[in-house]
């Protein structure tokens, strides 16, 4: 079996920042500005309302903090040509096939 060095702090940070997307996403039935067949109550909780309005102001940048890192510890691992190659093979060809066919 291959030792695979892993950075678990890197992980937790990306765990958590998913789980804020589940609570953010969550908390849109409760906001003000939700359809109206979905809202649970008039009045939410302050807490209720900006709580999603915090996390939403730093929970995408996080994601691609988290991406840029973990990329270029891919470039320097194994290289500038296989990393585009790599990212190329798992971004663009999907993409052209899901262009051609959907």
């Amino acid at each position: 079996m291959r030792q695979i060095d892993r950075l678990h702090y890197m992980d937790s940070l990306r765990a958590t920042a998913m789980f804020l997307g589940l609570v953010l996403h969550g908390s849109v039935v409760f906001a003000q500005w939700s359809v109206d067949f979905l809202r649970v109550q008039d009045e939410p909780s302050v807490y209720v309302r900006l709580f999603p309005e915090l996390v939403h102001v730093f929970r995408m940048q996080l994601f691609f903090l988290v991406a840029g890192f973990f990329s270029m510890v891919v470039c320097q691992k194994r290289g500038i040509k296989s990393y585009a190659i790599n990212r190329f093979k798992r971004i663009f060809v999907p993409f052209i096939l899901c262009v051609l066919f959907l």
